[in-house]
Parts: C-alpha cells; structure tokens; sequence
C-alpha cells in the first residue's frame, strides 16, 4: 500500500510543510499541521497492517480457519449423505 502511495503522500507532506513555513496564519498552519499528524497515522497503520498480515501468527490463524471451513463442509457432506 505504501509504494502505492508514497508520490501522494510525499506531495501532501511537502505541501503542509509550506503552509506551516509560510504567513498564512495560525489556522491554516494548525490545519495543515493536523493533517500532517493524520496523514503519519495513516501510513503507520498501513505498515503494522503490512507486518500482521506477514506474521507467523496470521498465517497460523488463516490456517485455522481454512480447516474450520473444510471441516464444516465435510461434517455437511456427511449429514446429507446420513
């Protein structure tokens, strides 16, 4: 997500980044600076997304999960056939 995204964000921070430099008044540099905050958070969130995702433990989970949902199709196959 973030490759996909690093040219955007890039130009977004670059332009917060001059508003808070520049005159244009209290207001606008706060704007500027929260969306800067938002902005981090975002990309921070979509890293430790990126990093569950890889982990040992999600891949154990996704296991589980598969072999929850061939178990139900199994015990359905059965009770149908019964």
């Amino acid at each position: 997500m973030r490759e996909g995204t690093a040219a955007r964000f890039e130009a977004e921070f670059a332009l917060s980044a001059e508003t808070t430099r520049s005159d244009a008044g209290p207001e606008a540099q706060a704007i500027a600076i929260k969306m800067s905050g938002e902005r981090a958070a975002e990309l921070s969130m979509a890293e430790r997304a990126k990093n569950a995702e890889g982990s040992g433990a999600m891949s154990g989970l996704k296991i589980g999960m598969r072999a929850k949902s061939l178990a139900d199709i199994v015990v359905s196959l059965i009770s149908r056939a019964a």
